[in-house]
């Protein structure tokens, strides 16, 4: 189970930072709930005018139904998030790493589903018995918010793996240096494994 990225912002900003976000999120959720029947006739009447002039499939309703699905989500993750922490006693290790990550798996694999299921969505994977059992590093094109989902919903969920995510710099020089960094995390990371179970010397051969 690879290591959780840490936020190394100052304390502060930190704190406002998360405050901010989750209060406008409930904020949100609130008001699309409470408002849903106004908001549902309004978003009928435009795919209704927009079907009559121009024939085009219903998407209003399922934008609005989308946008409450996925504030859902967000609370859900920030609700189990919460109860990790109460859990582990604010402390890192293993099972901490574990519950995050499955839940992450959790969070994302429930949006992905909401997109499919409201969009019409189909993915065909190939070789996805050939990512596991890891470890494993995932550089995948940020093209659209739905890429953000798809290690954890579809490689994680068959395999039992934990992405920390990070964001890959553009510049070449940063791209040199940050690869350099992660494969360092990660010859580190290997080498934990290897003392805390000597039966993973096995399974981590060639790794690091």
């Amino acid at each position: 189970m690879g290591p959780l990225i840490p936020d190394d912002s100052p304390r502060a900003p930190r704190v406002w930072r998360r405050v901010r976000g989750i209060a406008a999120e409930v904020i949100a959720l609130t008001l699309v709930t409470l408002l849903s029947p106004v908001l549902v006739i309004c978003a009928v009447a435009v795919d209704v005018a927009l079907w009559l002039r121009r024939r085009k499939p219903w998407m209003a309703v399922r934008l609005l139904a989308m946008l409450w699905w996925f504030l859902v989500g967000e609370l859900y993750g920030l609700l189990g998030l919460f109860g990790i922490w109460v859990l582990s006693g604010r402390r890192d290790g293993p099972r901490r790493r574990d519950r995050v990550y499955r839940l992450k798996r959790r969070w994302l694999a429930s949006h992905l589903a909401g997109i499919r299921a409201l969009f019409g969505l189909r993915f065909d994977v190939e070789g996805l018995e050939l990512a596991g059992p890891g470890p494993v590093i995932v550089m995948i094109r940020h093209a659209s918010i739905i890429d953000n989902a798809l290690p954890d919903a579809i490689v994680g969920r068959a395999h039992g793996l934990g992405f920390p995510a990070a964001e890959v710099p553009s510049a070449r020089d940063e791209l040199i240096v940050w690869l350099y960094d992660r494969w360092q995390e990660l010859d580190d990371w290997v080498g934990e494994m290897r003392s805390q179970d000597p039966g993973a010397h096995e399974a981590l051969a060639g790794v690091g």
